[in-house]
């Protein structure tokens, strides 16, 4: 994440729902203090990482006679944490909407409010984690674990060749080669696959290919410039051969206990509205989709149970709508299905209800940087 030379993602060829794709998101954060007083006036504001092992500041600047990034990486003085990584970005400045200091119609956007929706929606999306927000010196619980025993798929998981055609396998071969690993074993490159770690199995494979004691080098053409398709389908092949394919349940499922309890905890939506729907997407590319609806609890005059027009409610508080890819929320809505389906069923944006729309996938292909739209439309949606 230090080199600016790289924009793309060494793991772009590797497919598994919880591997990054980007290839720089780091390096925006790393720049972002370094870009924000170059506009705002010069100084200049660095990033501290603090983990377990290791505590550093990170510092951007640019080397204005070879016109290029570079980043300072300096040790820091300080405790590290007992457990995860804190990321700080010095940032002097006001990013509430509320500040005294925002000019009459320069109001900026309340970076507080975002940073709280955002928890939310990630506690919506992982039931078994605590998200906590500190601002202004006060912690702010955005939500409790309710199934600390909940799980998912994890980034230590392995690849299955299940999600691999021969074009994307070649891919991924040529990108290790790339990388200097092109000396790896075609034996050792079967056992990061999964359900491959087995000696007798890696046999298996590479005998069955034909590809027994040869190295991922040996499988460029004799001209050098492609990769031997032939032998990555007979490698392919015989890899599926020997695994099973991964079952949709394997890649997570929120459920509906847990999505009914964060729309009534997060949202304030009435427990005997909400509605569940869940679909498993079997195959060598599994998939589950959940969706979860539910109404905004409304005011009522306890006399009569119904609608309390004296109450204070904001009419303008609509409905709320959260996405969510691989257990992570998205920026924008990434499925071209809902504008067009609440159009349908005449849903306003005034009216007080809550949505959560969440897919978990083997593979997820983004149209954007941002990850905020899937390409292939209803293909991938489906």
């Amino acid at each position: 994440s230090q080199n600016y030379s790289v924009t793309v993602s060494n793991k772009a060829h590797y497919k598994s729902p919880m591997r990054g794709r980007q290839g720089n998101a780091l390096k925006t954060v790393w720049a972002a203090p370094f870009v924000y007083y170059a506009m705002n006036g010069g100084g200049h504001g660095g990033v501290e990482v603090v983990t377990p092992t290791y505590a550093y500041q990170l510092v951007a600047s640019l080397d204005r006679i070879a016109q290029e990034p570079r980043l300072t990486m300096s040790p820091l003085a300080r405790a590290f944490v007992k457990s995860g990584t804190v990321v700080t970005v010095q940032w002097c400045s006001e990013v509430a909407s509320n500040s005294e200091a925002a000019a009459e119609g320069e109001k900026k956007p309340d970076f507080y409010k975002m940073a709280l929706n955002l928890l939310k929606s990630y506690a919506v999306f992982n039931p078994h984690a605590a998200f906590r927000l500190c601002a202004n010196e006060e912690t702010i619980e955005v939500s409790k674990p309710i199934l600390e025993a909940w799980q998912k798929w994890l980034p230590s998981e392995p690849t299955s060749p299940h999600w691999y055609n021969v074009e994307a396998l070649s891919n991924l071969i040529g990108a290790k080669i790339t990388n200097g690993q092109g000396q790896q074993s075609v034996r050792d490159f079967v056992s990061e696959f999964r359900g491959l770690a087995s000696t007798v199995k890696q046999k298996n494979v590479v005998t069955s290919a034909n590809l027994e004691r040869l190295r991922l080098n040996d499988l460029i053409t004799h001209d050098r410039t492609a990769i031997n398709c032939a032998a990555v389908e007979r490698l392919l092949r015989a890899m599926r051969n020997e695994s099973k394919i991964v079952k949709a349940h394997k890649l997570g499922v929120i459920g509906q206990e847990a999505l009914t309890a964060r729309l009534i905890e997060i949202e304030g939506v009435n427990s005997e509205s909400v509605q569940y729907f869940r679909e498993f997407a079997e195959g060598p590319e599994p998939a589950v989709i959940e969706i979860a609806f539910g109404v905004r609890q409304v005011p009522t005059d306890p006399a009569t149970d119904a609608m309390d027009d004296d109450a204070e409610y904001d009419s303008t508080d609509g409905r709320n709508l959260r996405y969510g890819l691989n257990f992570s929320p998205t920026i924008k809505c990434p499925f071209t299905f809902v504008p067009y389906e609440l159009q349908r069923l005449m849903v306003e944006s005034t009216d007080p209800i809550c949505m959560v729309i969440h897919a978990a996938s083997a593979h997820i292909q983004f149209s954007d940087r941002g990850k905020a739209a899937v390409s292939g439309g209803e293909k991938d949606e489906q």
